[in-house]
């Protein structure tokens, strides 16, 4: 089974669009994002630009395989990370703190 952090998305009520990963290499592209979720799926496209929005603030939610995509890409970009964690399947409630990716989940 594949990530589809769009099915999750939208069975929130949360409005989202699909981003072409060569779009993710266009620094453009990305300045119109508020939030930017990535299935794993190792999509191949120019990773300095995606460093560049997240050390300017851009928020980013690289799911399984592609955060270590990510991070090879811009390992300067992301400055708390435990490459060695594997978690529990199952349903967990968290609290999100961050301000801005609460207005982005509504």
């Amino acid at each position: 089974i594949y990530d589809s952090i769009q099915v999750l998305l939208s069975g929130l009520g949360i409005d989202w669009r699909f981003v072409e990963p060569e779009d993710l290499g266009r620094p453009s592209a990305l300045d119109e994002l508020d939030v930017l979720f990535v299935n794993c799926g190792g999509f191949v496209f120019d990773r300095s630009a995606l460093a560049n929005w997240v050390l300017g603030g851009g928020r980013l939610y690289a799911s399984d395989w592609e955060f270590f995509s990510a991070l090879a890409g811009a390992p300067d970009a992301f400055d708390d990370y435990d490459t060695g964690y594997t978690g529990d399947s199952g349903v967990r409630t968290g609290v999100v703190d961050d301000p801005s990716m609460r207005i982005a989940l509504g």
